[in-house]
């Protein structure tokens, strides 16, 4: 099978265990919402930050080493999947026995059988990370999707049912493990790889000289992206930390699957030709150009819409999400460019200049954090967003360096799309102001369909943005190609 047809079928899938695997996580979520409130999800974003960091550790750069490495043997996969069980073992039993101070820290003693309960996926995730970088190498993505797909949907619904049923913050923390649980044993079901009892000390250390840094750079970013949620469980009630996070995860919602997609096939390809300077600055601009034209109107309507948009998925007792969710969708517009760059800096190899500027991203970020969180939340909130949108330019300029693609050149690209998405939300902003008076959901309807029209005429026939038409034939391409495949 060529590159090209592997990549058509990574696309096909890896966007549909993305997105549709995000669809129903979401959907479940909305159902939960609407039955549970902030103080049960303030909860779970505690825990969710312990599983966060943890991961990275149990992980260590190794995933993103495999896939890099052309030809990995038995031995070098095997050595590290039991490094990686072993590490995830340690490391539950580590918080089973902090589970008390950590309860006690956030005043919450349910966090005690929570934490214990949650902390089980570690476990179970350890079993399919060696799988899942290893289908990624060879551009397999289908496993993968329908485990996820599988997955969320068998746990989604068995969480709805317990919460109808008075189960509170059980529900989600069930939902959590369920899905950790399913997907590993679904994956291995599909995979015929499995591991030789062997260690190779030689192989961990050929991974570990790579991962090493994404080690350092994940545990930095985990930890310093998770310390507002740390501090405002502290410091706030619970139930602020619900909306503070309930609205940073709807933005991700909106703003990450797309560019996961395009990262998660683009990565083991661009890798591949990582040696051709002109095709693969060729491949990256595409790449920032396509994905900006999708999420750049989405994050600008929800920056004009927040509220209706609030309101209409989660129910009014979440319109306070509003307010934060206008700020995250500030960083959305900026991070699918953010993200792409991280991949060029893996695809070109320099971990340790990644490394390096992260460090410097989180460092300002840890800064105006601690100081801006007693002021509130939401002045914690623009530090946040401040350091994110100029940490962006950091990485654009110095790895727009490593592809010969300067900054000027990426901003002359991506103008058409800047400008026509604020079109249109003005469009919208002017409808809502003083056209629109009515009720949360019909003023969320005629504010969508004001974007997304006022967006496809000004794109298709006033500026004619290449990006357009650039979407345009992909997807007509990837239809053809799926029907023939």
């Amino acid at each position: 099978m060529s590159i090209k047809v592997k990549a058509v079928r990574g696309f096909l899938w890896t966007a549909t265990g993305t997105i549709g695997s995000g669809l129903i996580s979401f959907l479940v979520t909305i159902i939960l919402a609407r039955i549970l409130g902030p103080y049960e999800f303030g909860l779970l974003e505690i825990i969710i930050v312990f599983t966060t960091i943890s991961t990275v550790f149990i992980d260590s750069g190794f995933s993103q080493a495999i896939i890099r490495d052309n030809n990995p043997s038995q031995k070098d996969l095997s050595s590290v999947f039991f490094l990686q069980i072993a590490i995830a073992i340690i490391i539950y039993i580590l918080l089973f026995y902090l589970a008390p101070p950590i309860a006690h820290f956030f005043d919450a003693n349910e966090l005690i059988p929570l934490t214990r309960f949650v902390f089980l996926t570690l476990i179970f995730d350890s079993f399919s990370l060696v799988q899942n970088a290893n289908l990624n190498r060879q551009l397999k993505f289908k496993p993968f999707a329908l485990a996820s797909i599988i997955a969320i949907l068998l746990s989604g619904a068995i969480a709805v049912v317990m919460a109808f049923n008075n189960f509170g913050v059980w529900a989600l923390t069930s939902n959590f493990v369920l899905t950790s649980l399913l997907r590993s044993v679904l994956l291995w079901l599909q995979v015929k790889w499995r591991p030789s009892f062997q260690i190779s000390s030689k192989s961990i250390q050929k991974y570990f000289k790579f991962g090493v840094n994404l080690l350092i750079q994940g545990l930095i970013d985990k930890v310093v992206s998770n310390l507002e949620s740390i501090l405002i469980g502290r410091v706030y009630s619970k139930q602020s930390l619900g909306y503070f996070a309930q609205s940073r995860k709807f933005n991700a919602f909106l703003s990450q699957p797309t560019t996961n997609v395009v990262q998660k096939v683009t990565y083991p390809s661009l890798a591949k030709i990582a040696d051709q300077p002109e095709r693969l600055k060729e491949g990256y601009r595409r790449v920032i150009g396509i994905t900006m034209f999708c999420i750049a109107p989405l994050m600008i309507f929800t920056i004009v819409s927040s509220e209706n948009f609030i309101t209409v998925v989660f129910g009014e007792k979440w319109l306070k999400s509003s307010e934060y969710l206008r700020l995250w969708a500030i960083w959305g517009v900026f991070y699918p460019v953010s993200s792409v760059y991280t991949n060029v800096f893996l695809v070109k190899g320099k971990s340790k200049l990644l490394l390096k500027i992260s460090s410097i991203k989180q460092v300002l970020r840890i800064i105006s954090v601690i100081m801006l969180v007693k002021i509130g939340i939401m002045p914690m909130l623009w530090g946040i967003i401040a350091v994110a949108i100029a940490s962006t330019f950091m990485y654009t300029y110095f790895g727009g360096r490593l592809i010969m693609y300067k900054q000027r050149e990426m901003f002359n690209d991506l103008t058409k799309t800047f400008i026509t998405s604020l079109i249109s939300a003005l469009m919208v902003y002017l409808t809502t102001k003083f056209i629109l008076n009515s009720n949360y959901y019909f003023g969320f309807v005629v504010q969508l369909i004001v974007m997304v029209s006022t967006y496809f005429i000004l794109n298709r026939f006033v500026v004619k943005n290449i990006y357009f038409f650039e979407v345009k034939e992909i997807l007509s391409s990837l239809l053809k190609k799926n029907n023939n495949i």
